[in-house]
């Protein structure tokens, strides 16, 4: 039965489209073990799309193209990274998908969200069987997701604990982390260049960022350590004036994720930087106000 999801148009269930989704190295609950940055994960999805299912429920022409979609959302420091693609129309009675690719270990944080997606390239010619069926380019027909997290160090951020008493830290001794973000080669790898130094005076911090490196689930604490990380981040891309939105910086990259923080706040860079030139509070409320929703939609889906 077809089904309106978060969206004024119909979309397929999961009845339509087999989504045998592999994640080489991945345990039952959801760890990827043998984590290293030299390494490649090994993804694929494989199944079938019962094309008379698929179009009785989003109500589209058998002339419809489509487009299935295969990427993975790296997290903490969030990066988009496709993975593979295959187009198909909705002509006959079923297809098959096989989509393979793979990720650097270099460019995964310490959890990972693969997602597969179907969605509408061109409707087609043909009348659709329902006025609620999608009509715009892009519309989401059909999604699915996994997530997993990764053991071992933290792919793109590493995290050290230390006494920041004991110096050699441009931060007072009583802050319970720094980040340190170098952006002086754009295109470097973002797990060179991020470190999150945690000051082991407060050990209830230590232990819970710990807990969640180890892959245990992410608590309030490590979540509101994330957040700051988030904030600091999207600042960072804003005063970092040589950093370009339109170069073309390599995937998993500092250069990259900075400029994919900034965007998500849906301001474009060099709007920001205006911002928080000509209106710095207004610039401080929307950054606080973006980092504090996004910790509360984690804790309402976590």
């Amino acid at each position: 039965m077809a089904r309106v999801v978060g969206a004024p148009y119909l979309r397929a269930s999961g009845q339509a489209v087999g989504c045998n989704l592999v994640i080489d190295g991945v345990t039952s609950d959801g760890v990827l073990k043998g984590f290293s940055y030299q390494a490649f994960v090994q993804v694929s999805w494989r199944g079938r799309i019962d094309l008379k299912q698929f179009r009785h429920e989003t109500g589209l022409p058998p002339d419809a193209l489509c487009r299935a979609a295969l990427h993975c959302v790296s997290e903490p420091v969030g990066v988009v990274l496709p993975i593979a693609v295959h187009d198909f129309d909705l002509d006959g009675d079923e297809t098959s998908i096989s989509l393979l690719g793979e990720i650097g270990g270099e460019q995964l944080g310490d959890s990972a969200t693969f997602v597969q997606i179907i969605s509408l390239s061109e409707r087609g010619g043909a009348p659709a069987a329902s006025f609620l069926s999608a009509k715009l380019v892009g519309s989401i027909l059909w999604e699915d997701s996994r997530s997993v997290r990764v053991r071992g160090t933290g792919g793109t951020m590493a995290v050290h604990a230390q006494n920041f008493a004991e110096g050699g830290l441009p931060v007072s001794a009583d802050a319970p982390w720094y980040l340190e973000c170098r952006t002086a080669d754009p295109s470097a790898s973002a797990a060179s260049s991020v470190v999150l130094f945690v000051n082991t005076t407060f050990p209830h911090v230590v232990a819970a960022l710990e807990n969640r490196r180890m892959g245990g689930a992410p608590s309030a604490l490590s979540e509101e350590v994330y957040a700051d990380v988030e904030m600091q981040m999207i600042r960072r891309a804003v005063f970092e004036t040589d950093l370009d939105s339109s170069a073309d910086y390599p995937p998993g990259s500092i250069g990259k994720i900075l400029v994919q923080h900034a965007l998500r706040t849906n301001y474009a860079l060099d709007e920001l930087r205006e911002m928080s030139a000509s209106h710095p509070d207004r610039f401080e409320a929307l950054l606080l106000g973006f980092c504090r929703s996004r910790l509360l939609r984690q804790r309402v889906l976590s």
